[in-house]
């Protein structure tokens, strides 16, 4: 396993761990920088030893050096920022330091463009090392190690990996999830204290922000999945990580207690940036919001207790938003302006698309507990296929993340694609809608044209690939109906779609319910 790992690791001079400035993604944060050092020490030290031709001999002695530092005990609440990095870098490697570096998707030659990089013989093939290579270091640092917020990290980072390599309904990514969060409670990461003499470190804010992502994409999970959540917000007692620059967390010290006394009484930062805790800090409080839906969507509870919880969590979601800081909000001429932070644009984006979805499913809900009034769905439905839209329409700008478009098209855009596709069976208005004029007929046929051909575009081959093709043929078949039923006379045919695999595994979300065969016969 150690032979294997550390012929994995890039030679000296080969290619660089992108360093992203200014992201608020937590993929792009302190934990990228630390990762960078992690690779220099490891080349410093060993550089010699990790060129192109590699003796086992030698491999052996750096595994040796690695297996003997995991074996010392990691100090959790070292408040010291350098000192707390120190126990993981430099004369400190640890098993945990080298899964950090290949916990990272891309590894960009030097003097390589990364977005050509991406999806060329090289990109594919570190993909796939990096993959085995992180399981290989989770799977050391457990052997000499007790378990610590490294290797949770490093859990995390793995199972974010696998949604990318196997799907978001997979098993393996389902799996590795279950992995992540159960090491997470057993380091008690849910409960961090909440105490008034509270003084924040690199390594408290840490684990703060690492529960919170851990618990965001926990729900995103369990809404693809429709399987119940492994985390809940009864028993999330952990509270938001300030909003804190990730420089200033790695000076630690002053520069903190100085960046502390900026925040607001709520925590948020009053300089109007958006960094990796503000973006976090926001998806956690639409995230336990979402959790209570969840409970509601997937549990017992009873017509009349249900119908007033959902009106509740819509009225705190409203509440909450309010207090977010304007530099999270989303304007639509950011994107008319060529050189604006596409990592801050897409952060933007999708925390407006978080709140629709929460929106969405309270609207759903609600419907499924009897509420009758169906006149909030319809433009709810329609702006999260426009939002999601925007990556397509602007893929050369959204480049970078086109490892998340299937994930984003899927859960955002896909149910509520389901709901545009129902307006255009049995219309529910004349001309334009009533909240929305921007909603007519013919923009809403738009608009699933261009999803259609969103999913289309996706490769059948990536991970989510045949739900795609799946979806689009329903929503081609839909459109074919409507367009072509008023010349010809043609009319909707249920048994034509008897042998389609229609179960998109959307348990909460599933809004094509209604194609399947045993719904259309009733």
């Amino acid at each position: 396993m150690c032979l294997v790992v550390l012929r994995g690791i890039p030679a000296p001079n080969v290619g660089l761990i992108e360093a992203n400035k200014d992201s608020p993604l937590y993929r792009d944060g302190w934990l990228r920088m630390v990762a960078t050092r992690v690779l220099s020490d490891l080349h410093e030290r060993f550089g010699s030893c990790l060129g192109l031709c590699r003796e086992d001999s030698q491999l052996e002695e750096i595994a040796l050096f690695l297996s003997e530092n995991t074996a010392k005990p990691f100090q959790e609440d070292e408040p010291d920022s350098e000192k707390w990095i120190g126990q993981f870098t430099g004369p400190n490697l640890r098993w945990e330091s080298i899964g950090l570096i290949f916990s990272f998707v891309y590894f960009l030659p030097e003097d390589h463009n990364m977005f050509d990089y991406m999806y060329d013989a090289g990109g594919k093939q570190w993909s796939q090392i990096s993959r085995v290579c992180l399981g290989l270091c989770i799977d050391l640092s457990r052997r000499f190690a007790s378990a610590n917020s490294l290797l949770a990290q490093l859990y995390m980072r793995r199972s974010t990996k696998e949604s990318i390599y196997t799907g978001d309904a997979s098993y393996s990514s389902w799996g590795t999830g279950a992995e992540s969060v159960a090491l997470a409670t057993f380091l008690g990461l849910h409960a961090e204290s909440n105490s008034p003499s509270y003084e924040p470190s690199l390594a408290s804010e840490h684990r703060r922000l690492l529960f919170a992502q851990m618990f965001v994409g926990e729900k995103h999970a369990v809404l693809f999945t429709g399987r119940p959540p492994r985390l809940s917000h009864r028993y999330a007692f952990t509270p938001l990580p300030l909003d804190l620059r990730d420089e200033d967390l790695l000076q630690g010290g002053d520069a903190i207690k100085e960046a502390v006394k900026s925040l607001d009484k709520n925590g948020w930062n009053t300089s109007g940036k958006v960094y990796a805790a503000t973006f976090t800090r926001a998806r956690y409080i639409l995230s336990l919001l979402r959790d209570e839906l969840i409970e509601i969507g997937i549990g017992k509870a009873t017509q009349k207790v249900a119908n007033a919880l959902l009106r509740d969590v819509k009225e705190r979601q409203i509440e909450a938003v309010k207090e977010f800081p304007s530099g999270l909000d989303y304007n639509p001429s950011d994107l008319a302006h060529p050189e604006a932070n596409i990592n801050v644009l897409f952060a933007r984006i999708l925390l407006q698309l978080e709140q629709l979805q929460n929106l969405f499913l309270i609207e759903r809900l609600l419907l499924k507990h009897g509420e009758m009034n169906k006149s909030s769905l319809l433009p709810i439905s329609y702006r999260l296929v426009e939002l999601t839209l925007l990556f397509w329409t602007h893929k050369d700008r959204f480049a970078s993340f086109r490892n998340d478009f299937e994930w984003l098209v899927m859960a955002f855009a896909t149910p509520s694609g389901g709901i545009l596709c129902m307006e255009l069976l049995n219309p529910s208005f004349k001309g334009s809608h009533p909240k929305n004029p921007s909603i007519t007929r013919s923009n809403i046929i738009q608009q699933l044209s261009l999803l259609i051909g969103f999913l289309e575009w996706i490769d059948p081959s990536r991970p989510n690939g045949s739900m795609c093709v799946t979806t689009s043929a329903v929503m081609r078949r839909v459109l074919d109906h409507v367009l072509n039923a008023g010349s010809d006379g043609m009319s909707w045919q249920p048994d034509t779609i008897d042998d389609m695999q229609l179960d998109f595994n959307f348990e909460l979300f599933d809004t094509f319910d209604w194609m399947k065969p045993d719904v259309l016969t009733n």
